[in-house]
């Protein structure tokens, strides 16, 4: 038997929530809660800038990589008010996730704030950002949300690519009855 290659949501509630912590708990908080919640990929994630943030229609732009779809998508008044929390307004230009010198987080401090993070949460299997991503497809899967739009959502080219999540989806079936 494979491994499972995402989390439940209670272990993504327990991941987000250990990281909220210390001087950058606010920025890793959100970080993993926007890779979580728009199955971003840790370079879109790093690529976020704050000019792919419309705050008056609370829209977040996802510029998808590997010949992704992007598309932008609709921020939770929750999230809307994190983002701003992030910086005041003469601030806002440039990376959206910056490091402690004020340069875009690179995709190595992203591994490690989100391996960090499943440590303290103590979740047993292997966490990388991709697992968010993954995570997040099955997580839309299991709601019985179609194919296509998870397709679309998370900017697959391919069914293929997308097929996987609802293939393995625990609740995809538990409405069909012979």
């Amino acid at each position: 038997m494979k491994a499972r290659r995402y989390l439940t949501r209670p272990e993504v509630v327990k991941l987000i929530a250990a990281t909220d912590r210390g001087r950058y708990g606010g920025r890793d908080t959100l970080l993993l809660e926007l890779m979580y919640r728009f199955g971003l990929r840790v370079s879109e994630a790093v690529r976020l800038d704050w000019a792919d943030v419309d705050l008056e229609q609370s829209r977040l732009l996802v510029r998808r990589m590997k010949r992704g779809r992007s598309a932008s998508l609709p921020l939770s008044p929750e999230l809307k008010n994190r983002i701003k929390a992030l910086k005041p307004p003469h601030e806002r230009r440039g990376p959206l996730f910056t490091s402690e010198r004020g340069k875009a987080m690179t995709r190595y401090n992203v591994n490690r704030i989100v391996r960090e993070a499943a440590r303290d949460a103590k979740i047993a299997i292997n966490c990388t950002p991709h697992v968010l991503r993954h995570s997040c497809g099955f997580e839309l899967a299991d709601r019985g949300l179609d194919t296509r739009r998870i397709q679309e959502f998370l900017g697959h080219r391919s069914i293929q690519s997308t097929q996987v999540y609802c293939d393995l989806a625990a609740n995809a079936l538990a409405d069909v009855y012979v």
